[in-house]
């Protein structure tokens, strides 16, 4: 009969099947630690590949997103701005219909309104060139400019019939600004708004799908952790009972 001290078959499965349950309870662990059922190709290649992409592709919309969004503050920033030349132009208005009052207006009054109405000029072709989001032009007329506005010229009240010439110049500058500022109400309603509520409609989609391929399921994982963890037990248990028959053939021997 053969008796082999070198190599136990008992103890070598165990070894198996104590290396394979460490192994099983580890990636449990990884999961429930780390939220993720993919930590690794090793856990779903096919997954891995899938959720790799869609984040690819939730990475651009969120740069889309933020994009989008810059560009409807810009607008408004513009929308703004035409608000505030339009409260300009209609000041200006308000004193040309004044200067044109021939009957009523003597020299000194007719000078006043003329410099008054000059220095609301020059506040307002200010604005127009000033008009800036981030450094880029919003109503000066330049190809990145959100609206093409002229600056104001020939405004003269010192006399009624320039002021009449006057009150035509600003009703044709505030045409300009209402076309402007329905355009640009236009396209942050009809474009930029509706854009970003798309963008944001797909990016929490596939923020859904990745979730549901990536994330990990804790009821599951925690009941795999737990199962892991007794059969590691367990075949530690069945190893040291390999290995003390071994010693106790040794014994046994040394005692002859």
């Amino acid at each position: 009969m053969k008796l082999s001290l070198n190599t136990s078959v008992a103890a070598s499965g165990g070894v198996q099947m104590l290396s394979r349950n460490v192994r099983s309870a580890f990636r449990s662990f990884q999961k429930t630690t780390s939220g993720l059922a993919i930590n690794s190709a090793a856990d779903d290649p096919a997954g891995l590949v899938i959720s790799e992409r869609l984040r690819t592709r939730i990475a651009s919309l969120n740069q889309e997103i933020e994009n989008t969004t810059n560009n409807i503050f810009a607008h408004r920033v513009a929308a703004s701005t035409v608000d505030g030349l339009r409260s300009g132009l209609q000041q200006i208005r308000s004193l040309a219909v004044a200067a044109a009052n021939g009957g009523g207006n003597s020299p000194e009054a007719q000078a006043s309104y003329a410099r008054a109405a000059g220095d609301l000029v020059t506040r307002f072709n200010d604005a127009v060139k000033a008009s800036k989001y981030n450094g880029i032009k919003l109503v000066k007329g330049i190809e990145s400019a959100l609206g093409d506005l002229p600056l104001l010229e020939d405004v003269d009240l010192s006399s009624p019939k320039s002021a009449e010439d006057a009150i035509a110049i600003v009703d044709d500058a505030m045409q300009q600004l209402d076309d402007t500022a329905v355009r640009i109400g236009s396209t942050i309603e009809n474009d930029l708004e509706s854009r970003l509520a798309s963008l944001e409609t797909e990016r929490q989609n596939l923020l859904a799908a990745e979730s549901v391929i990536r994330d990990t399921d804790y009821a599951v994982e925690l009941s795999n952790l737990v199962r892991s963890r007794i059969s590691v037990q367990v075949s530690a248990a069945l190893l040291s009972h390999s290995a003390l028959n071994g010693e106790a053939v040794l014994g046994l021997l040394n005692n002859r």
